[in-house]
């Protein structure tokens, strides 16, 4: 569904880049495809480059984790 997506892809990112977690990992965390995780990274990267909202949403996450 198109409103989970979104965190969904969030929460795939974290857990790769702040976890060091391989594509293969997450994916097996979500029951998805590596493929999946590998477009969803990407995709958050490339929103985190134009989009300030998803930069306010990845901190304030990483903010309650305490990352």
């Amino acid at each position: 569904k198109k409103e989970i997506l979104l965190p969904r892809q969030i929460a795939m990112y974290l857990i790769r880049k702040e976890l060091d977690a391989s594509f293969e990992q997450v994916g097996a965390a979500f029951a998805k495809n590596h493929t999946t995780v590998m477009h969803a990274v990407d995709k958050v990267v490339a929103l985190l480059r134009k989009d300030q909202k998803v930069v306010r949403d990845v901190n304030a996450v990483k903010g309650s984790m305490g990352l």
